[in-house]
């Protein structure tokens, strides 16, 4: 930074043609953002003329905080002799920012001459930085790759600190003796301070030869004040593929904790990780609470093409009652070369028990909250329920009840409209659609609510009823 002359020199002794001492910013500079770390600041001084300066210096650091409160440091160095000429380095005692803005001023009295040099303030900010590699996406952590394919490393890093800032990854692929094989720096992109972002290398990575690898991912942030978070390894394998293997990822139906009773249809996802087209099967086993059998399907053979999935539907039925199953799966191939990822199970799931009779109103469609309708006019109604009980429920009982006080306290309007008749089985959720007449004695224009609700026997009515503000005009 150039030299600057002082504002203004204080209780002259005799007249100055001309500042005898000037001052130039070293650490930190006019609106330089700093790391919030310890630094020392430091300025230096030129004194104009022949003779040494015998000088007090008095330096002061305004901290200036969000909520408007000020913080005021003052450093003094009591008597410091200036050879002519400079600038001459003078330091301060260490410093640590908080993040935030701060001004910075300096003011030194000339002793022989017993003048106040008062030099301009200047302003700089401190900022906390921090990055940190949270997750490596790409190899997949203890992943099995084939030689030969092409691999882009993918990592999530995360901005820390508390303004928004540019940085990047850096990869490294090692191999087993941890020589390097590979190295690549991602693109740097703009993270705003707590969001996280995935960043990739702009390059491929070819997995060979065959042997046990690992990925370094590391966070290049400069002047990161924590570089504890920066970097993630995980380890991989570059291996050729069994010829025949496939994987059981999972089904859809039933899962931990779903309600006893409850109908669906599994879904088993089978994966071929081997190096040829094969004809696999999916089998489901369910036991209830006792141990005995409840539901047991074997699939009829279906292909499965290398590197793709195949989701094998399996028919519809009830989970068992009571307050637990057993559940097990298997994909199932025979000459498979890897069986060990075939099998799921068995494990034991709770069950939430399922009241014997039970309606909810899940929706209510019409009228929409808000909506208005005229006093004395017909309009749609429509809801939809759904049986959450054991046994099936009468559909003719879902209605819509007319319009009620804002209290809930009384009904204004006579009128009930049935919705169709009909069965509602378990688990089953329908619309319905009626026509329902806005009239009556007690009914006025104004605000009010309607009533859709379910109204036989229930166990648990508290789910039976839902209200909707609409305005009568």
């Amino acid at each position: 930074m150039p030299l600057v002359a002082p504002l203004y020199v204080s209780r002259p002794a005799k007249p100055l043609l001309r500042p005898r001492l000037h001052l130039e910013w070293v650490k930190p500079f006019p609106y330089e953002t700093l790391p919030a770390a310890e630094f020392v600041p430091e300025v230096g001084i030129l004194v104009d003329g022949r003779d040494y300066a015998h000088c007090y210096v008095l330096a002061t650091i305004d901290e200036h905080f969000d909520h408007g409160a000020t913080e005021r440091r003052r450093y003094i160095i009591p008597s410091v002799s200036i050879p002519p000429g400079g600038p001459h380095p003078l330091r301060f005692d260490p410093f640590t920012p908080n993040p935030n803005r701060h001004c910075s001023a300096v003011q030194i009295r000339d002793i022989e001459y017993n003048q106040w040099y008062h030099f301009p303030a200047i302003t700089w900010y401190a900022v906390y930085l921090d990055a940190a590699c949270t997750a490596i996406l790409s190899p997949p952590p203890g992943g099995v790759i084939h030689p030969g394919t092409a691999l882009r490393p993918t990592a999530t890093i995360r901005n820390l600190s508390s303004t928004a800032q540019r940085f990047g990854c850096s990869f490294k692929v090692l191999d087993a003796a941890g020589n390097l094989r590979w190295a690549m720096r991602t693109l740097n992109p703009v993270v705003q301070p707590g969001a996280s972002v995935n960043v990739s290398s702009p390059t491929l990575w070819t997995a060979q030869p065959a042997g046990a690898y690992k990925l370094q991912a590391s966070s290049n942030l400069a002047l990161d004040a924590n570089r504890a978070n920066d970097l993630l390894e995980a380890p991989f394998t570059v291996e050729l593929a069994p010829y025949r293997d496939v994987r059981l990822d999972g089904f859809s139906f039933p899962w931990s904790g779903i309600k006893e009773f409850t109908r669906g249809q599994p879904y088993g996802a089978v994966s071929n990780r081997g190096r040829q087209d094969v004809q696999a099967h999916f089998k489901l086993q369910v036991l209830n609470a006792a141990g005995a059998p409840h539901f047991e399907y074997l699939s009829d053979a279906f292909p499965v093409p290398v590197g793709g999935i195949t989701y094998c539907p399996g028919p519809y039925f009830h989970t068992p009652t009571g307050n637990q199953m057993t559940v097990e799966a298997w994909a199932i191939l025979q000459g498979d070369e890897r069986p060990a990822d075939n099998h799921f199970g068995p494990v034991v799931w709770p069950l939430t028990p399922r009241p014997y009779r039970d309606v909810a109103c899940i929706q209510a469609i019409l009228p929409e909250p808000g909506q208005e309708i005229e006093l004395g006019a017909w309009s749609d109604v429509s809801a939809r329920f759904r049986n959450e009980g054991r046994v099936d429920a009468q559909r003719g009982q879902c209605v819509f009840d007319g319009c009620w006080k804002l209290d809930r306290s009384e009904k204004l309007s006579a009128g009930v409209a049935y919705f169709p008749w009909g069965t509602l089985a378990t688990d089953e959720a329908p619309t319905g659609r009626k026509r329902a007449f806005f009239g009556g004695s007690q009914l006025r224009r104004g605000r009010c609510l309607a009533k859709h609700t379910f109204l036989g026997a229930d166990d648990v009515p508290d789910n039976n009823t839902l209200w909707t503000e609409i305005r009568i005009i």
